[in-house]
């Protein structure tokens, strides 16, 4: 393997050459889906394989790009779940805080500490019940959060929030305590390039169209179509999971229609002065009581998120105006000067949670039609459990869960794999628990910062660390080779051409769209008005790096112009 995971040749020039192989060859794992669950199966696999010099080979394939669904579009955190504890789920409460603790400590320039203020309001919970559930918080997590909880009287919370209403509160003050934030598409494409580091294959554009079976209905391969080339072939497996998320039951036989119950989350994007949030503020909504946050990253603050039920097309998941005014009205309610009307929105966006519905999963030798009604539960009350399916047909499924817990919920399904004689790989648990080889520790940055000997602004510094980790030192020779490299892609946001180049060379991004919405958070953080003009700046590199006509590069650059305007209920383009 080679030794610095920054430099590790993943391009999507040698697609073709990965698709060669997935003809030729027998897996002896294929993974369907390339969300944070399909990452984290694949980096699980990938990496005891290595380490235990197997020789297996594995492979993931995505019918999009990686993290195109619900793995790019959640709020954005890793976090335990303080709001389960009133469900009594402790469990997934107590496992998510452990998950989250590992993932803080060993992947620290993408999973960063942020405070959360949880105000007492009037009509809600007490300040004691919120008191009692932060020290259950706490002790869930062995104490070892970031910080202990602390309690903030009424005078210390109005310091801290000066622009929220204290009268909307119980005059009883706030608790602040502490979970992590985390740039949720950058996890999953940072958990397959661990993947692909320890010697496994994984494309995108490539959507399996069906399961391939023998004389005794058992699973032997996928049928799957390469999207970007009009061209399908079998992949042969001996065994295959479907890490589908909310596309599961298309894969599923002799179950329920509806093994998932999506629920549709939105959040909004508003300048970091529209609110003035100095912490992420924990608010009610004023319709029906459900909690969303107020969260601050950097110049901008995130806002969200809603939870209902969804019957619609699950690749075109949108927020709607009805959606931003649910959440602005209330948040005008605690924040009463904030700016929120759409003309002040940057932007938005809506994900699908594939939450597991309350149905009985029927025995293999049951012939009769299951159809339990699921029992009356709002969407917001659905457990966040996830669930292991094993078809007589041979597929294994993946179900449910949560991002923060991707890599226990791999763990588990891979031991079921092991302890079944699916694959032969040695089992140990929390052999993954391992430090992301990408990963850049804060406190080494904060001192090899002032001797990058790069002629940056801090913020772009911050930005290429934060986001790339110890890619910032391939990043580095790229500027060094090109110093034109180091414009930025639009006045007063971090993003530089340098960072495309790494992109392309290393992300395996055959697409514009891919670069923008899901390698970097350009789409989120840039007004529409703006996108177009980014879109052809980066659309020329492409061009040149990929050996693009014309005709290729004008409708790459209107395919993602076309996906930023349907998200953007707020701006009509001129």
């Amino acid at each position: 393997m080679p030794d610095k995971i920054e430099n590790i040749s993943w391009t999507a020039k040698q697609r073709q050459n990965y698709i060669e192989e997935l003809k030729s060859e027998q897996f002896d794992l294929l993974i369907i889906g390339g969300g944070i669950t399909g990452a984290g199966i694949f980096r699980d696999v990938c990496m005891r394989n290595a380490y235990s010099n197997k020789n297996l080979k594995i492979a993931l394939v995505e019918k999009c790009d990686f993290a195109f669904g619900t793995s790019n579009r959640s709020t954005k955190l890793v976090h335990g779940g303080l709001r389960y504890l009133a469900y009594g789920e402790f469990d997934i409460v107590k496992e998510s805080e452990t998950e989250r603790n590992w993932l803080r400590d060993n992947f620290q320039n993408l999973v960063r500490p942020q405070s959360f203020v949880y105000p007492a309001f009037k009509g809600h919970e007490s300040s004691s019940t919120i008191r009692l559930g932060l020290s259950i918080y706490d002790k869930l997590a062995d104490h070892n959060n970031f910080k202990d909880y602390e309690w903030l009287s009424p005078e210390k919370l109005e310091n801290e929030e000066p622009n929220l209403d204290i009268s909307t509160t119980r005059g009883k003050g706030a608790g602040l305590y502490w979970d992590t934030n985390v740039n949720d598409a950058r996890l999953t494409l940072e958990s397959i390039k661990e993947g692909i580091h320890f010697g496994g294959i994984a494309i995108n554009y490539a959507e399996t169209k069906s399961l391939v079976k023998n004389d005794q209905n058992k699973i032997t391969g996928a049928k799957v179509s390469d999207t970007l080339n009009d061209d399908e072939f079998i992949i042969k497996a001996k065994k295959i999971v479907n890490a589908t998320g909310v596309w599961i039951d298309n894969f599923l036989e002799k179950y329920p229609e509806n093994i998932i119950r999506p629920t549709k989350g939105v959040h909004i994007i508003v300048p970091e002065k529209n609110i003035g949030c100095n912490h992420a503020v924990i608010v009610r909504s004023i319709d029906d009581g459900r909690h969303f946050f107020c969260i601050p990253r950097g110049k901008f603050v995130l806002i969200g998120t809603t939870d209902t039920d969804y019957n619609k097309s699950f690749d075109e998941v949108y927020c709607l105006q009805e959606d931003s005014d649910y959440i602005t009205r209330s948040v005008k309610h605690y924040y009463p000067k904030a700016k929120l009307d759409n003309k002040e929105i940057i932007s938005a966006y809506a994900g699908l949670r594939p939450l597991i519905g309350e149905y009985k999963i029927p025995d293999e030798d049951d012939d009769e039609n299951e159809d339990d009604q699921e029992k009356e539960k709002s969407a917001s009350e659905v457990s966040r459990k996830h669930e292991i399916i094993e078809s007589e047909n041979g597929l294994i499924t993946i179900s449910g869960g949560k991002l923060t817990i991707y890599r226990l919920m791999a763990e588990e399904l891979v031991e079921n794999l092991i302890t079944s004689g699916d694959i032969d790989l040695p089992f140990e648990k929390d052999f993954t628990k391992k430090k992301f080889s990408i990963s850049y520790d804060r406190e080494k940055w904060e001192s090899d910062r002032k001797n990058l000997d790069l002629d940056l602004d801090i913020d772009i510094l911050d930005h290429l660390h934060q986001e790339y980790g110890k890619g910032i030192e391939t990043i580095k020779t790229i500027i060094q080779k090109q110093p034109e490299l180091k414009e930025r892609l639009i006045e007063n946001r971090p993003f530089i051409l340098a960072e495309i180049i790494y992109i392309l060379e290393h992300e395996f991004a055959p697409r514009l769209i891919d670069v923008l919405y899901r390698r970097t958070e350009v789409w989120m953080l840039v007004h529409p008005k703006f996108q177009p003009m980014i879109a052809k700046k980066v659309a020329d590199i492409m061009k040149e790096y990929y050996g693009w006509s014309d005709d290729k590069k004008k409708k790459e650059i209107n395919n993602f112009l076309d996906v930023i305007y349907k998200n953007s209920f707020f701006y009509t383009p001129k």
